[in-house]
């Protein structure tokens, strides 16, 4: 196996298009969008880059806002009402989804 590093998104789709690289190796989000929007590559496995703690996505709010609890109850009704789903079949992204969300998760200390 050979390495081959590229500096933007186009450039490794290009390489892998024209047939340069056999494979791409990367976040699968992006990856499932691009097999959603140009249909010329698919993803043929995944891997958690977690390892054994999930490697969830978070949004963070500045400390002391106010903005903490509404933004939860903003995604947790996206969720409960099936447009979050919705979103995620479209890009390809359902092995993604929460099913909640969740405040500081890892119990991680607050500053």
């Amino acid at each position: 196996m050979k390495f081959q590093y590229y500096q933007t998104t186009s450039d490794y789709y290009l390489a892998l298009q024209s047939g340069r690289i056999d494979t791409y190796a990367g976040p699968n989000p992006t990856s499932a969008y691009h097999v959603a929007v140009d249909g010329k590559t698919k993803i043929v496995g995944t891997v958690s880059g977690g390892g054994t703690i999930p490697a969830d996505i978070a949004a963070m709010t500045k400390k002391g806002d106010g903005l903490v609890k509404a933004l939860q109850q903003a995604l947790d009704t996206v969720i409960k009402n099936g447009q979050y789903g919705e979103v995620l079949k479209r890009w390809n992204l359902t092995s993604e989804g929460l099913l909640a969300s969740e405040v500081n998760p890892q119990g991680l200390p607050r500053r």
